[in-house]
């Protein structure tokens, strides 16, 4: 029988197959079919809304008392929204409308070339003789008030543009999220507590108030009555606020936008408080005892099993967090000025760059009201700070 080589390695071959079935059963073990990710509500009608809605499917299992208070919380965010969209159209069908008129086409035309007539005849102040026809008078009496009334620089136009867009983004990924969240929301057949009994009794602990699962009944329910008139209405809050900050006249019109807007961005959160009965504390998962601070109630949304590649690698990163998150919407927030500003609206700049224009060649305003170098008449008709400062801008107007 032939040796074997002395430095050759002795083999256990019990040892080595047992190693190897133990290996191949950890390799071949299965995942888990789901892992379950939280993500917190918040103190909302909106939130409220969709917890009602999947603790009412569990009527069987809760006394009358707490169902009747989820009803109650559903009700409150339908009216919370019909109160958010008629507040939005009193909005923009009054002031907002009456702020834009001057800068749509017909009037805007007929304005500038008022303007423009003016600054080429320097002797011709608009208001006043020698306008030619009374339907001349009152347009030029119209354009002039129209320059004299709008004071606000663009500088402080880009100050609540940048502030509303923050808001606006806000209002808008949350909703759009919401669709997100709701779609992810496991199915009854795929939870892993569909027989855990609604204990509204007790404090939001170790998730036995969270939303654990929705069938596609209810989420087609949620999403056609809930999140749709929802986004409907925070897309006219958008475009309701955004058309407001650009075309309000005076910056103490623009701040008391601001707060108008402010309220009906906060009204769903407010009518939680206001309007909301003490135990949708509880079932929101707030201590109630201290002050409204969401402790525990999440929704279960269902994790990605693949790996984070391209767009998706990006905001799943740290830096997407962070400052990343900061710096996206810092750049998107100047983006979104300037096109208002410069391109989307640039009929309310055109205008004010005629209007400094024709107050310092026609009615030669260019310093401020009370010096010795005006006229009587211009200290009347000129802004009280210098023309450079009123209206702020290109250094000349091109047509």
């Amino acid at each position: 029988m032939a040796k074997a080589p002395e430095k050759a390695p002795l083999v256990d071959k019990e040892n080595q197959w047992a190693e190897e079935e133990i290996y191949n059963f950890v390799a071949e073990k299965e995942e888990p079919e789901y892992t379950i990710d939280n993500f917190p509500l918040k103190y909302t009608t909106t939130d409220a809304a969709i917890l009602a809605c999947s603790r009412l499917k569990h009527t069987d299992k809760m006394n009358s008392l707490d169902m009747f208070g989820f009803l109650a919380s559903f009700l409150l965010h339908i009216g919370t929204q019909g109160i958010q969209i008629v507040l939005l159209w009193l909005m923009f069908s009054g002031p907002v409308e009456g702020m834009e008129d001057p800068y749509e086409s017909a009037q805007f035309n007929a304005t500038s070339a008022a303007l423009k007539n003016a600054i080429a005849n320097t002797n011709k102040t608009l208001g006043t003789y020698p306008a030619n026809t009374s339907l001349d008078l009152a347009l030029a009496t119209y354009t002039h008030a129209q320059c004299k009334g709008n004071t606000s620089p663009i500088g402080v136009h880009f100050i609540f543009l940048i502030l509303w867009f923050a808001i606006s983004w806000d209002a808008i990924t949350t909703t759009c999220h919401r669709y997100v969240v709701l779609w992810r929301i496991p199915k009854a057949d795929e939870s892993v507590d569909t027989a855990t009994a609604v204990d509204l009794a007790s404090a939001p602990k170790e998730g036995n108030h969270d939303i654990t699962h929705l069938g596609l009944v209810w989420k087609v329910f949620i999403g056609i009555f809930i999140l749709l008139p929802h986004t409907i209405s925070m897309l006219f809050l958008c475009w309701t606020g955004t058309k407001m900050q650009a075309f309000a006249p005076t910056v103490v019109v623009q701040a008391k936008a601001a707060l108008k807007l402010g309220v009906i961005t906060t009204i769903s959160a407010n009518m939680m408080t206001w309007f909301g009965c003490h135990h949708m504390h509880k079932y929101m998962g707030v201590d109630e005892t201290v002050k409204p601070i969401t402790v525990a109630v999440n929704y279960r949304i269902l994790k990605s099993t693949a790996k984070p590649s391209g767009l998706a690698k990006i905001t799943t990163g740290r830096a997407w967090m962070t400052w990343g998150e900061t710096v996206v919407k810092a750049i998107a927030g100047l983006i979104f000025c300037s096109l208002v500003v410069f391109w989307w609206f640039d009929n309310k700049r055109t205008f004010n760059v005629l209007c400094e224009e024709y107050f310092e060649k026609v009615v030669g305003c260019s310093a401020p009201v009370g010096t010795a170098g005006l006229s009587a008449t211009a200290k009347k008709i000129c802004p009280t700070r210098p023309v450079k400062d009123w209206f702020p801008g290109l250094p000349e107007y091109t047509a």
